[in-house]
């Protein structure tokens, strides 16, 4: 009798002991099937989530097929407000490759219908952004503290046909070709303000009618006959709003503009 409770007490004790075990066991294969889960997330999760390189590049295509469908009207006035423009903005690289001229990485940014580039010396040349959109897009040009930026063309210039205000400031500009604003047919307000110019001809402006505004003071300009236009702009210009320096450079000597006498100037100097 007492060697049979013995064997039952040992019996119940190895159920006790494999009960254990089996729980034990349960817990370390749950413990692994919860591990193998984690990392399998973890690993479809790394590969269904894209890098950030991919979601700009995805975003940046996005952009360009927007701008590309919408495309460029012909004949008239490209519309279009601060969506395009910043389509543009993606899809030209932040302006700064291309055949934008620059000394290194370029500074210009295009805000909207806004290209400005106001990074010190970051030009050598008049910046010329890609796509044809992209430049119809452009209303204003904003440069300043440019030393390298020392003329002006219409080959350049030309490239934003809607543009109706120009400015630069505080930089090398000396020379401004005859035909720069040609095809600059919406062009209202001008600021060559502080440049090098010694020398701007009226006729420089004959093919920019719209032009209104016009501020060119500062500028170390020379008493010369190209300058006799500006004392009296209403007879080439009517409705021209002329700001042009105080004084004027004769040899060594500054003198007041307005008080220069012109002789030997042709009337239509």
């Amino acid at each position: 009798m007492h060697g049979h409770r013995v064997f039952s007490g040992r019996i119940l004790q190895l159920t006790c002991v494999a009960r254990v075990v089996v729980v034990v066991m349960m817990m370390m294969m749950a413990g692994m099937m919860t591990s193998c889960q984690s990392l399998e997330m973890t690993s479809t999760s790394s590969r269904s989530s894209p890098s950030v390189t991919d979601s700009t590049a995805a975003a940046a295509a996005a952009a360009a097929a927007a701008a590309q469908e919408e495309g460029v009207g012909g004949g008239g006035r490209t519309s279009g407000g601060g969506g395009g423009g910043a389509a543009c903005a993606r899809r030209s690289s932040g302006v700064g490759g291309g055949n934008v001229s620059c000394v290194s990485e370029c500074q210009c940014t295009l805000t909207g219908v806004v290209l400005q580039c106001l990074a010190r010396d970051s030009l050598f040349a008049f910046p010329v952004i890609r796509g044809e959109l992209c430049q119809h897009r452009v209303r204003e040009i904003f440069i300043r503290d440019q030393p390298r930026l020392v003329d002006i063309n219409q080959s350049t210039v030309g490239s934003y046909p809607n543009l109706e205000k120009l400015t630069i400031q505080y930089s090398g500009l000396k020379a401004i070709g005859i035909e720069a604003f040609k095809t600059s047919r919406y062009l209202k307000n001008v600021n060559l303000q502080s440049n090098e110019l010694t020398v701007l001809s009226w006729s420089t402006f004959i093919d920019a009618p719209r032009v209104i505004d016009l501020d060119i003071t500062g500028n170390p300009l020379l008493c010369s006959c190209d300058a006799r236009w500006m004392i009296n702009t209403t007879a080439v210009f009517p409705s021209l709003n002329l700001r042009p320096p105080e004084k004027c450079r004769d040899g060594n000597v500054s003198r007041p503009l307005r008080n220069m006498k012109w002789p030997a100037c042709g009337e239509t100097d």
